[in-house]
């Protein structure tokens, strides 16, 4: 998990993952996380010379073009296809067939219980008031157009942010689903050193690292807030989705075209595919008061099979279907389940048809086709030139958390 960025002092600090640490070549001690090789010289040349001449003007510009183009890269269908077709694991495929035709079949009684007026389960479960159950009606009171008015009704932005507590008393599942919508959607710590190592060659660790390393550094602050920029084009920033220890605060979800979206409904409750609808009460805590339209969650044997793995999807944004052969692999995932589409329709199961978009866009999130970088130099070549002052340092002055992105750095003077 990307550790939080913060402010102690007035200086930004903050700390990289131990798996990010060790997968950039440091040594994390488990008990203690201290780090051996902490980088702290200067990658770039501080001679009287070199401190003399002025940088070229953006000097980072070759590393933003390649960025750029990584974020906006989106392959066709054909590669999708392509990718899937060459790693897929087709004798798996071909046996998950008849699973898949059951999948199809068994979700029809979750739907038809998303279609009645009220959730019987709901009236079981002691977690729940009446007036959560009256608020549950609110999206199903009328079997069918509620359920279809509230897919056309939710929206990815919100009017203020939200705080939601990472200590759930009531549903257990929405903060790991929150936790993995971080690490697909949001502008983390780990995401922009990451990219500042690969286009600047900057050679940090983490954000602390960042700034012990090229305080004072003009040039590098302004290419830090250039990349942080060009990324927040993709990613949620500190303006949509920030944490601390406790909570999540979030206000922005991500849209992505022809995908159901994580998003508010028009009553304020959290909208969350693959999960249900959330609602949320002033401290934080969550209730689910619908379940996903596919989910199976307390209906007697089906929850129980779906939360052990062996049947339905996963209730995280992905959705992936469970218990496959070879299922772990994203490719034979996909490929079982879209050849399993004719096969259900041909058993007159057309709800399966539902199903094709989020496969697809699914799909398209494990393509690994070669990125098109333009215009990229080798790093030596344009970093040797920046000067590496001393008497200043960063401060963070805007919001900070696990998500929160860099916020504004300044000059303290």
């Amino acid at each position: 998990m990307p550790g939080p960025l913060r402010e102690e002092d007035g200086q930004l600090v903050g700390s990289a993952s131990a798996k990010a640490l060790k997968m950039r070549g440091y040594d994390v001690d488990a008990a203690s996380g201290s780090v051996e090789e902490y980088a702290t010289s200067s990658a770039f040349d501080n001679s009287a010379e070199a401190l003399s001449n002025p940088a070229e003007e953006r000097w980072y510009a070759p590393g933003i073009e390649g960025l750029a183009d990584e974020l906006s890269y989106k392959p066709t269908l054909k590669q999708i296809a392509s990718t899937v077709a060459s790693e897929a694991e087709w004798g798996k495929v071909l046996a998950n067939q008849p699973k898949m035709v059951g999948e199809w079949l068994g979700e029809l009684i979750p739907m038809a219980r998303r279609m009645l007026p009220v959730d019987p389960t709901l009236l079981f479960d002691e977690d729940l008031t009446w007036g959560d159950v009256g608020q549950s009606m609110k999206y199903s009171w009328l079997p069918g157009v509620s359920f279809a008015k509230n897919m056309m009704t939710t929206d990815v932005k919100g009017k203020n942010f939200r705080k939601i507590s990472k200590t759930q008393d009531h549903e257990e599942m929405l903060v790991p689903y929150l936790e993995q919508y971080r690490d697909l959607h949001v502008l983390t710590e780990d995401k922009l050193v990451d990219k500042l190592n690969e286009y600047l060659n900057l050679d940090v660790v983490s954000i602390d690292d960042l700034v012990n390393k090229y305080k004072g550094n003009q040039q590098v602050h302004d290419a830090v807030m250039a990349f942080k920029a060009k990324m927040g084009e993709k990613y949620l920033d500190e303006n949509d989705w920030y944490e601390d220890e406790d909570y999540f605060y979030i206000k922005n979800f991500k849209e992505e075209p022809k995908a159901i979206n994580a998003a508010w409904t028009r009553f304020g409750d959290l909208s969350l595919p693959n999960l249900g609808i959330i609602k949320l009460d002033d401290e934080g805590g969550g209730k689910l008061i619908n379940k996903g339209i596919f989910s199976y969650e307390d209906i007697p044997g089906l929850g129980t099979l779906q939360d052990k793995g062996y049947i339905g999807t996963a209730e995280d944004p992905m959705g992936m279907y469970q218990g496959l052969w070879g299922g772990e692999n994203d490719a034979t995932n996909i490929a079982s389940t879209l050849l399993g589409l004719p096969v259900s329709i041909a058993t007159g199961n057309v709800k399966s048809v539902l199903n094709a978009p989020k496969i697809l866009g699914r799909a398209g999130k494990i393509y690994k086709g070669t990125r098109p970088f333009s215009n990229i130099v080798d790093p030596q070549t344009y970093t040797k030139t920046i000067p590496q002052g001393i008497e200043n340092i960063w401060q963070n002055k805007g919001k900070v958390g696990t998500g929160a992105g860099i916020g504004t750095l300044e000059w303290n003077r």
